[in-house]
């Protein structure tokens, strides 16, 4: 009688510790499918954010203080491994979270440079409407950053110039009579013309085009005014100030472009992640089960 009890005692004891595993091992996965998805979310924002704009030493501190979590992680997993215990997900967290926040960051990144980057640069600097581009100096407007020319300006595409470095850096002046001497308002672009009367920048196109986006790329603006210089000498013209903008019609719009490209980018990222993320976990369990049994 006494044997039946002890069998039944250790018996109902392998259940309670088989219903244990099988609440770890859910806790586990849940934990390891949105651990790392977080660490790429959070990531992602920190190098993207206004706090990376404004404070970027800040940003990649707290960048690399993630990735300092996700060593600690892993070092938590030796441990567990040389103490002769199962750190199958502890293992597994520290690669999911490593490859997170290196994912968050490089495209945290990327995205920064390509959308929020000129975005914050436009936001922080001056719009100004009705310029007279014959009257009004580059000087005076050093903290630009949309333009709105008054209604008879055009991109005389009959003096544009070209200067050729690897890449071809391509200027047009934003003038308002074809007789104007000083010129400081340029449309600019890369790689979109040949050389001199050939400018097919930015809404080069377009009859309702009258404004522009500033270039503030400072590796690129020095190749411009070498084109402007060339255009000194081969047109009579003088541009003691000159400002470079992308040509278009409204400046608004394009900043509003950017941000939603850059947020729809985010969005995309974060949902590909999760999926590829519980894709990986589901298949990691299965793996571990079967080996298991």
């Amino acid at each position: 009688m006494q044997q039946g009890a002890g069998f039944e005692k250790d018996l109902l004891w392998e259940q309670g510790r088989g219903h244990l595993r099988t609440h770890f091992n859910i806790m586990a996965m849940v934990l390891n499918l949105l651990l790392p998805w977080g660490m790429f979310i959070f990531t992602y924002v920190t190098l993207t954010s206004a706090l990376r704009y404004e404070l970027p030493i800040v940003a990649f501190v707290i960048f690399t203080v993630a990735m300092l979590a996700c060593a600690v992680c892993g070092l938590l997993a030796l441990r567990i491994e040389r103490r002769g215990q199962s750190s199958q997900w502890y293992g597994y967290a520290a690669i999911s979270l490593t490859l997170a926040a290196l994912a968050g960051g490089g495209l945290g990144q990327a995205t920064f440079t390509s959308n929020f980057l000129p975005y914050y640069d436009m936001e922080t600097l001056n719009q100004y409407v009705d310029v007279n581009p014959m009257t009004v100096r580059g000087q005076s407007m050093a903290d630009v950053g949309r333009a709105i020319f008054v209604g008879d300006s055009f991109l005389n595409k009959n003096m544009t110039m070209g200067f050729k470095n690897y890449d071809m850096y391509c200027v047009a002046p934003i003038m308002l009579r074809d007789d104007q001497k000083i010129v400081d308002f340029w449309a600019a672009g890369i790689n979109c013309c040949r050389g001199a009367k050939d400018f097919r920048c930015g809404e080069y196109a377009n009859p309702a085009a009258r404004a522009g986006l500033r270039v503030v790329d400072g590796v690129h603006r020095p190749y411009f005014h070498l084109a402007v210089q060339q255009a000194e000498a081969a047109y009579g013209v003088k541009s003691p100030h000159p400002l470079f903008f992308q040509w278009m019609q409204d400046p608004s719009m394009e900043l509003t472009k950017l941000w939603e490209e850059g947020t729809r980018s985010f969005w995309v990222s974060t949902w590909t992640v999760l999926i590829i993320n519980m894709v990986c976990v589901f298949g990691y369990s299965a793996v571990k089960v079967k080996e298991a049994s």
